[in-house]
């Protein structure tokens, strides 16, 4: 919970600069145009009410970036009046001024959204947060990606599923797991396509036993998965009986997984041959890290890789390619959640 805070100020800390580098521009902007009478309480007035439409207008394409192709529409060409036509009345009104010295005053603090990028680019993303949408439900329930809802018959909970592709027909039952973990077979998952959660990665926190971390892709660095980090570096790990071992010594999982049941036999998918299992334990190097997906019967992770990183274990994620570890999912409002 204490990292979710974090992101958050951090968040805020972004508005805060935003704010203040378009104040600045802003006023550099009034002089440029010399415009009379500017004083420090209008030009807060002018950068409060354009920061402030700024966001309702991100947060409107956030609502609507999974809408209907209407609404999408009207988020960009709402974007648009903020950013151009908006800031331009705005200045107009505050310092009465025509429509063409308005202009005049309001072209530099482009160069605030200029400054804006390049704190996110360089600074804010890199080393602090960075947010991804999920694609996948191979970390279902704890995050889903574009899925099919259901009800659990052991328990009334929520169930997921990935969407069979478009045109594909259901030929009997679906394996879906529910929030709490049970994998139950479904005949008649809600046919309604949801969009993936969004969550937001710590850049500066090393991944711990059970942590959610997001990383590069052994086999294709290009890509990015995310899953639960199981096994640390030097360590040997083995599933059995459903459970982690670590050194030969089971672990407890956190509360927040109870029911979860690890798979140490592949039924027909992926490949036979298992890592981490007694016949195949992994042995992890120094710099080594052992992933698995909560949605145990249906994650393509470190128990199926064939091939990994050179100079590595083909199940291992090398420190190098860990991008972060997950804090939060921000999106949607009712899958909000703090994860460390």
């Amino acid at each position: 919970m204490q990292y979710t805070a974090i992101f958050l100020l951090s968040l805020l800390g972004v508005q805060v600069f935003t704010f203040v580098v378009w104040g600045l521009f802003l006023r550099l902007g009034l002089n440029w145009a010399k415009v009379p009478e500017i004083t420090a309480r209008k030009v807060v007035a002018a950068t409060i009410v354009v920061v402030l439409l700024n966001n309702i207008v991100a947060a409107f394409a956030l609502l609507t970036s999974w809408g209907s192709p209407a609404l999408q529409i009207a988020a960009i060409l709402g974007a648009f009046v903020i950013t151009i036509i908006v800031p331009t009345v705005v200045v107009a009104t505050t310092f009465k001024v025509s429509g063409w010295r308005a202009v005049q005053a309001w072209l530099p603090t482009l160069l605030s959204a200029v400054s804006g990028g390049l704190l996110v680019i360089f600074a804010y993303r890199p080393f602090i947060f960075e947010t991804f949408v999920i694609p996948t439900n191979a970390m279902a329930p704890t995050i889903v990606g574009f899925h099919w809802q259901g009800t659990c018959p052991d328990c009334g909970a929520p169930t997921y599923c990935s969407p069979l592709e478009e045109g594909r027909f259901v030929h009997g039952p679906v394996n879906m797991i529910c929030d709490n973990f049970h994998v139950t077979l479904s005949n008649s998952p809600e046919e309604s396509v949801y969009g993936g959660d969004r969550i937001a990665v710590a850049k500066f926190l090393t991944p711990q036993r059970w942590d959610l971390a997001v990383f590069k892709y052994p086999q294709d660095p290009a890509v990015n998965y995310v899953k639960r980090v199981i096994g640390l570096p030097g360590e040997e790990v083995i599933i059995q009986d459903g459970g982690i071992w670590i050194n030969g010594v089971r672990q407890q999982l956190p509360a927040s997984l109870e029911g979860l049941e690890y798979v140490s036999e592949a039924e027909g998918h992926f490949a036979l041959d298992l890592w981490g299992t007694s016949e195949k334990p992994a042995l992890l190097g120094d710099d080594e890290y052992f992933v698995l997906g909560d949605f145990s019967a249906l994650s393509y992770d470190s128990r199926f890789w064939e091939r990994g990183v050179d100079g590595h274990n083909p199940y291992a994620v090398p420190k190098s390619h860990m991008l972060g570890v997950v804090t939060t999912t921000y999106w949607p409002k009712d899958r909000w959640r703090a994860h460390k």
